[in-house]
């Protein structure tokens, strides 16, 4: 059998524009044009178009359709917000609608769900699809719940015995530097109970984790005053410890100070609670960054430092002591 050549095939010359013009008046759908001539759709309409012959199907808005929409993105409650209901009113399609608000710079896409995407939302799963297998709102028995725990612990138990899976140290450092990136991300709030984090007015408006954090900031401050201190900065910068795989990998410091006359800042941290892991951040601190001072706050010295100054700096921050409450036995 003998293989044909290009030469054999039928040449095949590109329809110019009027024909596509002429087929795509006729059909009125570019792919189906495309399929006509053996081309691609997306071929025949950017032809269409920039010869100046192709009718969109979306005709452009008209200035009433275009303060309206205005109109509803400016002045509608964020929970009344519905493009459902403007589609309808000037006659588009919500896609059409949302486009154009974009271009506007109307559009807001960190919006609140209204109060009928919200019922949408929270609608479970299956009430309009029950379950593809019957099991909607089905258990499994304590038998077989015992199956499962068993095979659950046996597979933990085996990746942390061998070191693979989920805790292969490829995993793990995984799900450190995740957690390491996260953290990073994460914006200033205070992580422990017992201490008060809040903005502070007379601060400029800062957020401090701890009362004893804004007083330290108060003190730094008549130190400026004082022209012992230059300027100073408020958890500036993160300093990470590279060559840690796991646990603490970065230390953000409270204070990094600007002293008169010095060159290199001094950092200081506020620590009113010496645990394991500010231990440990301290330590791998001194061992990476040996070039920067480190001056730790304890509570020593905090108190040392509110006895001498407390009374000459405006809104120190005093703890609150529980008022003792007398109860009187009833008769």
């Amino acid at each position: 059998m003998a293989i044909p050549s290009f030469s054999d095939a039928p040449f095949h010359c590109p329809p110019d524009v009027s024909e596509l013009a002429a087929a795509y008046a006729r059909l009125g759908n570019v792919w189906k044009v495309g399929d006509l001539f053996g081309i691609k759709g997306s071929t025949v309409h950017s032809r269409l178009k920039k010869a100046g012959l192709y009718q969109s199907r979306s005709p452009e808005f008209t200035d009433d359709q275009v303060q309206r929409i205005r109109k509803y993105y400016t002045s509608t409650p964020v929970l009344d917000f519905d493009l459902a209901d403007l589609a309808i009113e000037i006659g588009k399609s919500r896609a059409n609608i949302c486009r154009k608000a974009r271009k506007m710079g109307l559009s807001q896409q960190d919006r609140p769900l209204n109060s009928k995407m919200l019922a949408n939302v929270r609608k479970s799963r299956w009430v309009d699809n029950p379950h593809p297998r019957g099991m909607a709102g089905k258990k499994h028995t304590a038998e077989t719940l015992a199956i499962l725990s068993a095979a659950s612990k046996l597979t933990w138990a085996t990746h942390k015995t061998f070191g693979i899976g989920l805790m292969s140290p490829e995993a793990r450092a995984a799900r450190s530097e995740g957690q390491r990136m996260r953290l990073s991300q994460r914006p200033a709030s205070s992580f422990h109970t017992r201490t008060k984090g809040g903005h502070r007015e007379d601060l400029g408006g800062m957020f401090f984790r701890s009362s004893w954090e804004a007083n330290y900031a108060r003190y730094l401050n008549l130190l400026v005053k004082m022209k012992v201190v230059q300027s100073w900065e408020f958890e500036p910068e993160t300093f990470w410890f590279h060559n840690i795989k796991r646990g603490v990998r970065s230390y953000l410091l409270d204070f990094k100070v600007f002293y008169v006359g010095d060159t290199k800042p001094s950092y200081v941290e506020i620590k009113g609670w010496m645990d394991k892991k500010s231990r440990t951040k301290i330590a791998r601190f001194k061992k990476y960054y040996p070039q920067h001072r480190l001056e730790v706050v304890g509570a020593k010295e905090y108190y040392s430092l509110q006895r001498k100054w407390s009374s000459a700096i405006p809104n120190w921050e005093h703890p609150v002591k529980a008022s003792r409450v007398t109860v009187k036995a009833l008769p």
